[in-house]
């Protein structure tokens, strides 16, 4: 089962739990640039990314992704257990560019594939703002209506 995170917010003085489950589904296979360069490529599964450029309109534009493979860690401070990229597998190291338009064909196919909504990853929350007093504020899904379900 997915896991629950649960949001606190403020709402004429009264606070305010929502539960956004994931589906299951959404959480093994999340629609994200990594997962589809991750499927289309059959790149290894300890390959990250480490570099996420945009290029050009937001419609018809490209995103470029560079990766390697890293397996070193930092031991101690403040990143103490996170990627240590400078000491990355060079060999391993890929520059990707992914066209919008199809990444924008892959989403069809993964909501299609799962039946929920690639915004809200099937919640039918998404998050609308953050405030200092409040903490994180959700509001329902412009994409999906608040359904969760994949749009018509």
């Amino acid at each position: 089962m997915g896991h629950a995170d649960l949001y606190a917010q403020r709402w004429n003085g009264e606070p305010v739990v929502y539960d956004r489950t994931i589906s299951p589904a959404a959480e093994a296979r999340p629609p994200s640039l990594e997962q589809y360069v991750s499927e289309k490529y059959t790149l290894p599964s300890d390959w990250k990314v480490f570099r996420w450029q945009a290029h050009g309109e937001k419609e018809t534009g490209f995103s470029t992704l560079t990766g390697a493979v890293v397996t070193e860690t930092y031991k101690t401070g403040k990143r103490k257990g996170l990627p240590k990229w400078s000491a990355r597998d060079k060999s391993t190291e890929l520059q990707i560019s992914i066209p919008q338009t199809d990444f924008k064909l892959w989403i069809q196919q993964w909501e299609s594939e799962t039946g929920l909504c690639h915004q809200c990853l099937g919640c039918g929350l998404e998050w609308v703002g953050w405030s200092k007093r409040d903490g994180c504020r959700y509001g329902k899904c412009r994409n999906c209506g608040g359904s969760g379900t994949r749009p018509a």
